[in-house]
């Protein structure tokens, strides 16, 4: 599923659980006057693309990115989200929400990762 229709599905899942979240950050591939429409009819949450700016030559550290790398690298330490090795989507979920609510934990007590 392309990354713009996968986020059409994303306002569905937000109602009534995410009360506090006033910001989403994306990347460039969901930039786009027609999407951006989409998003501002439905969605009272600012949609923030980060882009690389024009003058990048090689890397470039975009702001807000890192966070979203850390949250998938600390989800593919544990062995079983490495790989589809679930046989339903509730038992996936399930794993994912396991290891979100450890990651959580231990970067509020900085303590050292729990594996399962």
């Amino acid at each position: 599923m392309p990354e713009r229709e996968g986020a059409k599905l994303v306002p569905a899942l937000l109602t009534g659980i995410c009360k506090n979240l006033q910001r989403i950050w994306v990347d460039g591939g969901y930039r786009g006057k027609e999407f951006s429409a989409w998003i501002a009819e439905r969605v009272r949450i600012d949609w923030a693309v980060g882009l690389l700016s024009n003058y990048a030559n090689g890397f470039e550290l975009l702001p807000h990115r890192w966070v979203i790398d850390r949250t998938f690298a600390g989800l593919y330490r544990y062995h079983r989200l490495s790989k589809g090795y679930e046989v339903s989507i509730e038992s996936s979920r399930a794993f994912v929400h396991i290891a979100m609510i450890i990651l959580m934990l231990n970067r509020q007590t900085n303590g050292s990762p729990a594996n399962f």
